[in-house]
């Protein structure tokens, strides 16, 4: 009796979990085409809008700010494919973690009416910045072909997105339902992420920071993820071991973090709606 009404509660979760994917898949689907409908260059703004804003980045660092790295040589690569190696995937957890603090409460009355599970609202978001890694690292690949800078490395950049995946969809489900009791947490969201971008070792080693501030790069959980990206398209060797176990250390306690609150906050989210 006991194995059969085990075994019933596992095939339940099973199926939550699998009926919670495909209603992230539908919604990111919609989110990402639906409001381009109509217009002239239609879907094709998926892929513009995450290359006009690495653009401008790429100006501010390389032209506006002209911050050079120190303790690299030059011959290891140019100083834009260290600068996107690193920023692409930050941009690409950006965009989805900014939109996480408002995904219930933005989004209540679509999971109520439609009988959506709330969790499918901040995996959408997670979901939704995947064209901003995608066309990121596909205008790197090109600039690294045309510049004979390819490493053996880059063939584990689907691994680095899974890991980021995961490390994102737990911190999206934590803001997610935080941010129904706590309604500050995206302005506390944004504040973050517009001071993170320079504390981040994005355009810069590590070590040419001075001491007294190092450690607010290496306490930043997302400092891991950068320096992995940096090793496999830039370096093409493991020059932060740590990191690679570091970041999906941190990627795993975040999702389950994430999963464990959620799942304890979510059946008060009508009463606060």
């Amino acid at each position: 009796m006991k194995a059969a009404v085990g075994a019933r509660t596992s095939d339940q979760g099973r199926a939550r979990i699998m009926q919670t994917l495909r209603y992230s898949f539908i919604l990111t689907r919609q989110a990402l085409f639906d409001p381009f409908r109509g217009h002239v260059l239609g879907g094709l703004w998926i892929i513009l809008n995450p290359l006009l804003i690495t653009l401008v980045y790429l100006f501010l660092f390389n032209v506006v700010f002209i911050v050079r790295m120190n303790g690299v040589s030059p011959s290891q690569g140019s100083y834009t494919v260290f600068l996107l190696a690193g920023l692409v995937p930050w941009l690409t957890m950006q965009a989805s973690l900014q939109r996480s603090p408002t995904s219930i409460t933005a989004n209540h009355s679509l999971a109520e009416d439609n009988n959506v599970p709330y969790a499918s609202l901040p995996l959408r978001d997670t979901l939704m910045s995947l064209p901003t890694w995608i066309v990121g690292f596909t205008a790197l690949g090109a600039y690294m072909i045309v510049g004979r800078e390819m490493h053996w490395t880059l063939l584990l950049l689907p691994l680095l997105l899974v890991v980021q995946l995961a490390l994102t969809a737990g911190v999206a489900l934590l803001l997610s339902a935080v941010g129904v009791f706590f309604r500050d947490a995206r302005e506390v969201v944004n504040s973050f992420f517009l001071v993170a971008t320079f504390l981040l070792p994005i355009a810069y080693q590590p070590d040419s920071v001075p001491a007294l501030l190092q450690p607010l790069i290496w306490i930043n959980p997302f400092t891991y993820m950068v320096l992995c990206y940096q090793d496999a398209v830039y370096f093409g060797v493991a020059m932060h071991a740590y990191a690679w176990i570091v970041f999906p250390v941190i990627a795993l306690v975040a999702l389950l973090l994430g999963t464990r609150v959620f799942a304890r906050l979510s059946p008060y989210f009508g009463a606060f709606r």
